[in-house]
C-alpha cells in the first residue's frame, strides 16, 4: 500500500494486509480493509447511494501508478494505492 499527497509526494509505503466481505451480495454492506503495519486500517466501502467511500469520505478513482490502483480521498486530499 502507498499514500501520496495529491502533488504525489510519497508520505507512507508498506506491505499491508488485504481483507474482502460481502456476506450478502449487497454492494452497501461490502467493505475492503487494508491493515498496516502500524495497525492503522483503509477501509474501502460504498454507501447507500452507491458511493465509493475510503474511510468514510467520498473517493475517486484516479490513474493507476506503477500497477497500483489508486483512489483520492476527496475529504483529505490524499491517494491511497494499492495492488
Amino acid at each position: 500500500c502507498k499514500v501520496l499527497t495529491r502533488a504525489g509526494k510519497l508520505i507512507d509505503a508498506e506491505i499491508c494486509i488485504y481483507s474482502a466481505t460481502d456476506p450478502t451480495g449487497l454492494r452497501s454492506l461490502a467493505r475492503t480493509e487494508f491493515v498496516w503495519p502500524s495497525g492503522n486500517k483503509t477501509l474501502l466501502t460504498y454507501s447507500d447511494s452507491d458511493r465509493l467511500l475510503i474511510n468514510g469520505s467520498a473517493a475517486t478513482p484516479v490513474e493507476m501508478l506503477d500497477g497500483y490502483m489508486c483512489l483520492s480521498n476527496r475529504k483529505t486530499g490524499n491517494v491511497f494505492c494499492y495492488k
